[in-house]
């Protein structure tokens, strides 16, 4: 598929990726479908201390130590998104869920408070 832009020009284009947006997408599940190859690049892990938007959403005191971590997500080796996930310290936060078999449960020794900041 061909799209023209006026004074730009002729670019191939890609089949757009169909994209559910909810509290439970699984970026696998959502890729894999359509033919995608999904795949992950760290950008970084870093300590850090809960400011209030994250205190909130992980349901912790502002200042509480949290590892905050950014990764690129690629679409067949195409970058898609960035996103960020904090980590609490196991055992400091009020919520009981954790992060379970996931990847990064066995990348890291802690339980994931369950939010995307």
């Amino acid at each position: 598929m061909l799209r023209v832009d006026q004074s730009r020009g002729t670019f191939v284009v890609t089949k757009p990726i169909q994209y559910v947006i909810g509290k439970r997408v699984r970026y696998n599940k959502t890729l894999n479908p359509q033919g995608q190859n999904p795949s992950f690049q760290l950008l970084q892990v870093v300590e850090t201390v809960a400011d209030a938007s994250i205190a909130q959403r992980l349901e912790i005191e502002v200042g509480v130590s949290v590892a905050l971590i950014e990764r690129l997500a690629f679409a067949d080796e195409q970058p898609l998104s960035i996103g960020s996930i904090a980590l609490l310290e196991k055992g400091k936060g009020n919520r009981e869920k954790g992060i379970g078999n996931s990847k990064l449960s066995k990348a890291f020794p802690t339980e994931c408070c369950a939010n995307r900041i």
